[in-house]
């Protein structure tokens, strides 16, 4: 392979100075040139190599990451608690760095926290993250499965200081989290009860729908119209008609859907 290096920059040097000497004919070992260039051929010819046996290092490492980024994503129908255990019990194969993958599954691992207040303690943790990339520094927008503004103050807390680590960000790496911030949206209709229905059925029909949007919510989602006029179409309910929203809901990665009101009109059928 030296060889080919080596005749490749002869022959480019000779092409170069024919350019403004056309009887200029290729170095021989009786030129000085001749030597510069083998000595060049040999400097890059290291550098090569030491260039591959580096990426090779790290494809190797990688490797061993690879599972680790693959299965840094939430199952169908496994629990925040269950899936935390598991990167747990992985994270021992995984690099401190990389991919979004990687920081979005290590915010879920290191993002819970407890507060005390009047005696009692509540706890809660990461429901959702998104990674961002800002001009080389790394935002993190987490979605946190509390209201209490003490507890997400704390939630925050503990992600900072467990990315300080060097054990988890690297130096060169910046990281930031901010809480996500919501894309509110106001939902009105029409709900035709069958007869036998009372109209305080309502309040089930509002609960359930609260309770199966809570358990979609995540960011980067908005509901659709179909999906609302579904999840409103429950046991002893003959028709929907929505008024509003009129379109599907779209929302940015870095926020999630929230109900501003449910303005609910109910009817009974005759």
């Amino acid at each position: 392979f030296f060889q080919d290096l080596f005749n490749e920059k002869l022959q480019r040097f000779t092409t170069a100075y024919q350019c403004i000497e056309p009887s200029f004919q290729m170095p021989t070992a009786a030129d000085p040139s001749y030597h510069i260039l083998a000595e060049l051929s040999f400097s890059e010819l290291v550098g090569r190599e030491r260039i591959n046996h580096a990426a090779y290092a790290q494809l190797l490492k990688f490797s061993n990451d690879l599972e680790f980024l693959l299965e840094g994503q939430i199952r169908e129908g496994e629990s925040y608690g269950a899936f935390r255990e598991r990167m747990r019990n992985r994270l021992n194969l995984a690099s401190p760095a990389g991919s979004t993958a990687m920081y979005r599954a290590l915010t879920f691992l290191y993002g819970e926290a407890s507060i005390t207040k009047d005696q009692k303690t509540f706890a809660s943790s990461v429901s959702d993250a998104f990674v961002d990339s800002v001009q080389g520094d790394l935002i993190i927008y987490v979605l946190m499965g509390t209201d209490d503004p003490d507890l997400k103050i704390a939630i925050l807390a503990k992600l900072r200081d467990s990315f300080q680590k060097e054990t988890v960000t690297p130096a060169l790496d910046k990281v930031s989290f901010l809480e996500a911030k919501s894309t509110p949206f106001t939902i009105s209709g029409t709900i035709l009860l069958k007869p036998g229905y009372a109209i305080t059925y309502r309040a089930d029909i509002e609960k359930n729908f609260r309770a199966k949007f809570q358990a979609e919510k995540r960011l980067g989602w908005g509901p659709s119209t179909s999906w609302i006029v579904k999840e409103l179409h429950q046991d002893g309910v003959q028709s929907v008609t929505l008024r509003s929203p009129g379109t599907d809901i779209s929302v940015i990665p870095s926020k999630y859907a929230a109900i501003a009101s449910l303005d609910l009109t109910v009817e009974v059928a005759k």
